[in-house]
């Protein structure tokens, strides 16, 4: 158990994002790990003196329950930068090959053999072995109390740390806040000030009917690139792509993972907190009937809707979702056309490489009766960052890898006269599961946890452009709505990519992931945290933002969180 909070509070130290301060980082690990070390501590002291035999089956199945979660959380910590939490559990859970996939990947057969030989013999022990009582046993009662107090100890500031990396692994998952619902009155409320908001109208643009591809390059972060202002120089190809077309600075990921990006990017949600599970995209089956979706958009104008990545449609409900969504056909890792290429373990998905010459391939055979969005969903620069050419883990190698192959796929689209009647977009699902950096809140502010790249590479666009006004991955509907000639009318918090400047009211929210029910909110000029938690939502702290503002912010989010509830809550459950 000390081994285990020792290397919790190791990672910690040695992570870049509290490089600075070290060893206070470690320190405050310790002390909120320590209260569950000294109960552990206490409940196997207890069962060496005096518990009653027929309890003691329950204090070694308790005993092995702490192992278990601690050293499942002190994994997590140390292979996806996050923590052990009841929703990824219940995501995960079903999926032992995702698990098992994932493990192969980051560990080797080696590797997982050894873990799997270790619990198992810990286990094992802890459950069936004999139990004596060790000779200086009441060691464990001095080092349970010792370890208690100075858990209950807080001499240093606790806020040091975020709280998702300073909490225990029980403390992190107490009720989460962000479930409390909004009593009838509050709803009501909010649902009136909503409607409220003015609205504007967009004249229709000329309309445009060349085809369009949407590549998401998974994980592609703003801090990744040169020439989104960000720390490193990761992606020079996209970014020289960026540099010669129209890259806009100041664009925001509506949450964490792939799932929040894919229902932000494609199902048009400005902010996606449902009250059940926030993982699982079948947990929004019909969300083109509450609102345009992407796919819908394009089919309504009359093009083909195709989605392809080298990844399985299974995970998460992705397949029938997109489906539901309005997209006619969907690919993924089953298609003929991956047999005999590599695979990452974790999603039994085939390399960029892959995905790349496979589009090539069906640009080549499609039918050319009717325009067509595509959808393009890369896999390769998934944590663990498994690097295609080496089969090492490096996240350095593995993003320039995907920089490499996106590209030589704009290459290959140049060459075969694609953009004379073709526009492509290039951006990303989420920021990377990664550390943030010292160097990269400088440069982002409150903004590092959600900036990623958007790139529009559009050959009547002769001239390059840097569009720094706030954009949302949500207002790719509104976007392609205005572009394709429809009248768009938009409440006062959305906005057009294809307007000229920008709309100032235009809000992105960004659901932060390790700070639970926390909200981002920006706008050109001015941000702000909010915390939902039902009637009592409201802002923590806001910079630039009147009175009036705040207010459309919040009626927003509740419109967004109650339009996906009574999306997603079934017939006759409290509060549809």
């Amino acid at each position: 158990m000390l081994t285990a909070l020792g290397a919790r509070a190791l990672l910690v130290a040695t992570n870049p994002e509290f490089a600075s301060e070290p060893g206070a980082a470690a320190a405050l690990v310790v002390q909120s790990d320590a209260v569950l070390i000294a109960a552990a501590c206490l409940l196997l002291w207890v069962s060496l003196h005096g518990l009653p035999r027929r309890l003691l089956p329950l204090a070694r199945v308790a005993l092995a329950g702490f192992i278990v979660l601690y050293s499942v959380d002190v994994m997590m910590v140390w292979c996806m930068e996050t923590r052990l939490s009841w929703g990824r559990l219940t995501t995960f859970a079903p999926l032992p090959d995702v698990v098992v996939g994932f493990l192969m990947d980051r560990f080797g057969v080696a590797g997982v053999a050894l873990i799997a030989l270790t619990a198992l013999t810990l286990i094992g022990g802890l459950l069936f072995a004999p139990w004596g009582r060790p000779r200086y046993s009441h060691a464990l009662l001095a080092g349970g109390v010792a370890l208690g107090a100075f858990g209950l100890w807080r001499p240093m500031d606790p806020d040091h740390l975020p709280r998702w990396m300073r909490e225990n692994v029980v403390a992190l998952n107490t009720p989460n806040p962000q479930r409390k619902r909004y009593s009838p009155a509050e709803e009501e409320r909010l649902t009136a000030a909503y409607r409220q908001l003015p609205v504007r109208t967009l004249a229709p643009a000329a309309p445009d009917r060349r085809n369009v591809i949407l590549l998401i390059v998974e994980s592609w972060s703003s801090y990744h690139s040169a020439a989104f202002d960000g720390v490193l120089d990761w992606t020079p190809e996209l970014d020289a792509l960026a540099r010669a077309n129209t890259r806009f600075t100041r664009f925001h990921a509506g949450g964490y993972c792939t799932a929040e990006g894919l229902v932000n990017l494609l199902g048009g949600v400005r902010l996606w907190v449902p009250y059940g599970k926030t993982s699982q995209l079948d947990q929004l089956p019909s969300v083109a009937s509450q609102r345009d979706t992407l796919p819908a958009v394009f089919r309504r104008a009359g093009y083909f809707t195709r989605f392809m990545t080298t990844g399985t449609l299974d995970f998460v409900g992705k397949g029938p979702w997109l489906t539901g969504i309005g997209y006619e056909q969907s690919e993924g890792s089953e298609h003929p056309f991956y047999n005999g290429w590599p695979r990452i373990a974790a999603f039994d998905a085939a390399h960029d490489e892959a995905l790349y010459k496979r589009t090539l391939q069906w640009l080549g055979d499609r039918p050319a009766d009717r325009p067509f969005f595509l959808t393009l969903e890369t896999v390769s620069s998934h944590i663990p960052y498994l690097d295609p050419d080496s089969h090492r883990i490096d996240i350095e190698a593995c993003f320039r890898y995907t920089d490499r192959w996106a590209g030589w796929f704009v290459r290959e689209l140049e060459r075969r006269g694609f953009f004379e009647d073709g526009i492509l977009v290039i951006t990303s699902d989420h920021r990377a599961m990664t550390p943030t950096l010292p160097a990269e809140k400088r440069a982002f502010g409150l903004g590092l946890s959600s900036r990623v790249p958007l790139v529009i590479v559009d050959r009547r666009r002769p001239d390059p452009q840097v569009i720094d006004a706030v954009y949302k991955q949500a207002d790719l509907v509104p976007s392609f709505r205005h572009w394709l000639g429809e009248s768009v009318t938009l409440d006062a918090l959305s906005a057009s990519l294809f307007e000229a400047g920008g709309h100032p009211e235009n809000v992105a929210l960004h659901r932060r992931d390790r700070e639970v029910a926390t909200l981002d909110v920006f706008f050109s000029d001015g941000e702000g945290q909010v915390k939902m938690t039902g009637d009592a939502t409201d802002f923590l702290w806001a910079k630039n933002l009147s009175a009036e503002r705040r207010a459309r912010v919040l009626a927003l989010i509740a419109h967004e969180r109650l339009t996906v509830d009574a999306d997603t809550m079934p017939a006759g459950a409290p509060g549809k």
